[in-house]
């Protein structure tokens, strides 16, 4: 390849990169406001109380939405799918009859059993889960000792090395969905004209899947560029709970995996094209699977269990806290003085025995402050109420004796 060739090549591979990073970004705009509301969500299912929020002195977070989440999981996956291939005719039983032992041998290989509650949750929480499929083969150098001469034992034996095969079968990841992009004109995979997984590696997996001759140009990537913080979605996700991931290595890099029909291409650090190819993929198709808990018409992303619940949840929160400090006030009583009944007002503490001096009797007095403990029990009774019709989880469906 000339010199002008290698320029033009450079200049085409900067431009779809620009290209690329451009979608990703109106993708990422887009989907802000569905952003947010998982954030919500997050916070919700995990218990995790804005103080900010609650200006109230007792700061209790009643476990509803994870109860919700909690008691529909286990009744979406407690019994493994049955798939069973139906023969169209005759002298196709046999064939459906292995096929669906391959199908169960495949489920267990892909660990389904373990990778499935955890899809199911996800799209409990947040409405919408995504997975990536994907075909997984792996082999690796074998030495076996076998015989000579099979005819002549006493000669002994010889190493042979040989291939063996340790995986050939489907594979399933569970993409995040904080890290998955669609393009926002569509509702579906299908009708989307492309999307784009993110992803961060360090540089030794690029140069093993460069030596597969997967990716190419991963000499150019700068090695220290690491994800950029104000877009580093997981971060800022479990910061909602205080916690922090680890620093991001030196030789982090991040990719965006973008698909169209037929075409897959990866940029590392919005910058550098290490992969341009038609998928590898014969149905030649995204691989990706959406599953939404609600659907919504005409919608990509649906509602989960949290999202119909969400305001009942921040008000129970609010009788409770809100009751716990009535009580609180009740207890811990407050008073009126008089300006010249010299009382020191350290002394007025509730306490067993406790002394207020005073040049005034009648410079001291109560503030009464009502009790309004039964109503907030009918109200809080009220919501719980709300929240079981509006779920559909009522105690009954917890296993609780109902009567």
């Amino acid at each position: 390849m000339s010199a002008s060739q290698k320029a033009s090549k450079a200049k085409d591979n900067q431009s779809l990169a620009k290209d690329i990073v451009d979608k990703f970004v109106t993708s990422l705009t887009w989907r802000q406001p569905y952003r947010n509301k998982w954030d919500r969500f997050y916070k919700l299912y995990k218990n995790v109380l804005d103080e900010t929020n609650y200006p109230w002195q007792s700061n209790v977070f009643v476990p509803m939405a994870f109860s919700t989440v909690e008691t529909v999981v286990p009744r979406l996956v407690s019994n493994r799918p049955e798939i069973d291939i139906m023969p169209r005719e005759k002298s196709d039983e046999a064939h459906a009859k292995i096929m669906s032992q391959l199908i169960d041998y495949q489920w267990d290989m892909m660990n389904m059993n373990v990778m499935m509650p955890e899809a199911v949750k996800e799209m409990c929480i947040y409405g919408t889960v995504i997975l990536k499929s994907g075909w997984k083969f792996t082999k690796k150098q074998t030495t076996k000792k076998e015989l000579a001469d099979e005819e002549m034992p006493e000669l002994g034996t010889v190493d042979n090395e040989s291939e063996e095969v340790l995986y050939d079968a489907p594979t399933v990841e569970l993409v995040d969905l904080y890290d998955f992009f669609p393009d926002p004109s569509g509702d579906s995979i299908d009708r989307m004209k492309w999307c784009i997984h993110r992803t961060v590696r360090d540089l030794a997996y690029l140069k093993k899947m460069q030596s597969m001759k997967i990716y190419k140009n991963v000499g150019l990537i700068t090695s220290g560029t690491s994800t950029p913080e104000d877009d580093d979605e997981k971060s800022q996700r479990r910061a909602t709970d205080g916690i922090s991931l680890p620093p991001l290595l030196d030789d982090s890099v991040e990719l965006l995996e973008y698909w169209e029909d037929d075409r897959v291409v990866v940029i590392a650090n919005r910058s550098i094209v290490i992969r341009d190819e038609k998928t590898p993929f014969r149905h030649g198709k995204k691989p990706f699977i959406s599953c939404v808990d609600q659907k919504v018409p005409h919608e990509f992303y649906g509602i989960g269990e949290i999202e119909p619940i969400e305001t009942l949840c921040y008000e129970l929160n609010d009788r409770r806290n809100q009751r716990m400090d009535n009580v609180t006030l009740i207890l811990n009583r407050m008073w009126k003085v008089k300006n010249a009944a010299n009382i020191d007002e350290d002394e007025l503490v509730s306490d067993a025995g406790g002394v207020v001096h005073t040049d005034d009797m009648d410079g001291l007095d109560v503030l009464v402050m009502p009790d309004v403990t039964a109503s907030s029990y009918q109200e809080e009774a009220l919501i719980k109420g709300d929240i079981q019709q509006t779920s559909g989880v009522t105690d009954y469906t917890k296993g609780a004796n109902s009567g």
